[in-house]
């Protein structure tokens, strides 16, 4: 059985600011995903254990991987 969507039920949204980190840098990449988590609140030995969405190209994704 389907789940029906809840249609009154918000998604929240987390507008981020942009940084100049450059992606195709492994490390680099990392610094920016961390800022990015900070922006939305997660910091430190204090992140929540969700999913969170990261997309690009190809050479993005590979770094991603590489990150994991």
């Amino acid at each position: 059985m389907k789940k029906p969507i809840n249609p009154h039920q918000k998604t929240k949204v987390h507008p981020l600011a942009t940084n100049a980190k450059n992606e195709a840098r492994t490390t680099e990449l990392k610094d920016a995903m961390l800022d990015f988590l900070g922006q939305m609140g997660q910091h430190d030995h204090n992140y929540l254990r969700k999913l969170v969405l990261a997309g690009g190209d190809g050479l993005t994704y590979e770094k991603l991987l590489q990150l994991q």
